[in-house]
């Protein structure tokens, strides 16, 4: 299970997440909605992967809070992302 609690995160000065919630069980689907290019979908995955600053709230998989884990994205927990590109192979 994924659980986010009042989650705050951005760049620079721009804030693209304020303040989001939720809990996500396996198997399960989530939409995140919001004005295109705002950056909520983009920062709330690099928030969870640990590639973007958080401003607030906690982010736990498992049951674990994932801020105390010493590798950032936590591998061992499932956390993986794989972002779509153009073409992944020459043509």
């Amino acid at each position: 299970m994924l659980r986010l609690e009042s989650l705050g995160c951005g760049y620079g000065p721009v804030r693209a997440v304020e303040d989001v919630s939720f809990e996500l069980a396996a198997h399960s689907s989530l939409a995140l909605l919001g004005p295109n290019g705002a950056g909520q979908d983009r920062r709330t995955l690099l928030a969870i992967m640990g590639h973007c600053t958080i401003t607030g709230g906690r982010i736990w998989v498992e049951g674990r809070d994932i801020h105390e884990c010493p590798r950032r994205p936590p591998v061992d927990l499932g956390i993986a992302w794989f972002p779509r590109v153009a073409c992944c192979f020459p043509i």
